[in-house]
């Protein structure tokens, strides 16, 4: 069964899920969101924390025998596939209208993967963008080629035929989703039929749903509304306004041991490490650790001439000559992915702007995600964090949260269509609203 469940506090609604007996699987839309979970999660064998893409590859992995698990195509590779289909039929699309076409077939596929329901919106693109779209959607149907959104249809499916799979102990929470696609809806109410499934939002919210919302598609005749004892947050805090130029100035003369710095960004970057005047800061920031070497390739691709495969064989030269480790792996993912293009098609490509920004996207995309953390043998006594890790904030402590003008936005944009073809998703599946995101993001805050 669904359980939508309105509560005030997380500690509040943690506390009633260890109530529950059998094993609970918390999902998160991040690894950000799953690491600060896990963080103030108890050490439980019966509690386990995973991301939703962990959680889909686990249900392909247990729905399918391994000859005939549907190969899913991430990000980098449907963006190569696209690439050559452009190169063939669209040679005069840009790299920025191509970049475009792209993300709006990846949030119209959210809503629907059959084209014909859509016929009603592309019919308000410009024709370039609306032949550009029916060519990405009917090469995966034609090639079977499977996204992110395919995915959820195939493991719903899946699961309407053998539901005994899932096990009736098991009581899957979705955590920390401000927004949930049609795609991901309509698995999560197959799944609801076997299981147990949890969707925790925050009490403050529910006054301002509204129809169109992720939230109000979730809830149907099956669906339980719970409401946990409302719990009126009062955070106490002190305003003080400062000079947007001297906010490390300021900051030195606030800070004490054992204070959480939050800055007002999504994520932590190089550049805020000198906001923070303090010796002993213990941060997390995400780190591109081939940045450099990428951007030094892109340099020499810009003025290489000749064919894709031609290319290939000069980075083969290269590696020949080349003993350090973080060109080399440089080098190694520009020919994973001149490889994989070699292999889709026979066609010869030959290496213009478009594809030297292409294979400079798909790169940075398929690059290791590391994190750039301080080492040091005194202990930390200050934390840096960002809007992202508001989760493992340790309220026991004081917490300084800076604002400036300078930092980026907190709220998301939501989706940006005209109104009529908001109308027309709106009766497909829910429209994010930005709006909405603020909301979460208040909630968060007010939870300090």
């Amino acid at each position: 069964m669904m359980h939508v469940v309105y509560f005030s506090l997380k500690e509040q609604f943690l506390s009633e899920v260890k109530k529950i007996a059998g094993d609970k699987i918390f999902v998160t839309p991040s690894p950000a969101k799953a690491d600060s979970l896990r963080t103030i999660l108890d050490s439980d064998d019966s509690e386990d924390v995973i991301t939703i893409a962990k959680f889909i590859s686990l249900f392909v992995e247990m729905l399918w025998d391994p000859s005939e698990r549907p190969q899913l195509k991430r990000k980098s590779e449907l963006l190569l596939i696209f690439g050559i289909l452009r190169n063939k039929y669209l040679p005069e699309l840009s790299y920025e209208q191509f970049i475009h076409a792209y993300n709006l077939f990846s949030d119209l596929r959210s809503f629907s993967l059959n084209l014909d329901s859509l016929s009603s919106v592309l019919d308000e693109f410009p024709e370039v963008m609306k032949k550009t779209l029916t060519l990405f959607w009917k090469l995966l149907d034609l090639t079977g080629h499977i996204d992110e959104h395919g995915a959820y249809q195939m493991i719903g499916d899946r699961l309407r035929t053998c539901p005994e799979i899932l096990g009736k102990d098991k009581t899957y929470i979705f955590w920390g989703f401000q927004h949930l696609n049609a795609q991901q809806i309509d698995l999560l109410k197959i799944l609801s039929t076997s299981c147990d499934l949890i969707i925790p939002i925050p009490s403050t919210i529910r006054a301002s749903e509204k129809r169109s919302d992720w939230i109000s598609w979730i809830k149907d005749f099956n669906t339980k509304i719970e409401e946990l004892p409302l719990i009126v947050c009062q955070p106490k805090a002190s305003w003080i306004p400062i000079n947007t130029r001297e906010i490390s100035r300021s900051l030195k003369s606030l800070i004490q041991d054992g204070d959480q710095v939050l800055l007002g960004v999504s994520k932590l970057s190089p550049s805020h490490m000198n906001i923070i005047p303090w010796k002993n800061v213990f941060f997390k920031v995400p780190l591109e650790i081939l940045s450099d070497e990428l951007s030094q390739l892109h340099s020499e691709i810009e003025k290489f001439r000749g064919t894709l495969a031609d290319l290939s064989s000069f980075l083969d030269l290269k590696i020949q000559s080349t003993l350090n480790l973080k060109v080399l792996r440089a080098i190694q993912l520009y020919k994973e992915s001149l490889s994989f293009v070699l292999e889709m098609t026979d066609e010869t490509i030959v290496i213009d702007s478009f594809f030297v920004k292409l294979l400079s996207d798909v790169t940075k995309l398929n690059q290791p995600r590391t994190s750039f953390i301080p080492i040091s043998s005194e202990k930390t006594l200050v934390e840096l964090k960002d809007m992202s890790s508001l989760e493992d904030i340790d309220l026991k402590r004081r917490v300084i949260l800076c604002i400036d003008d300078r930092f980026d936005g907190m709220q998301s944009s939501g989706q940006n269509y005209t109104e009529s073809i908001q109308k027309t998703l709106s009766s497909v599946g829910p429209i994010k609203r930005s709006d909405l995101d603020f909301l979460f993001k208040e909630w968060e805050l007010k939870n300090l």
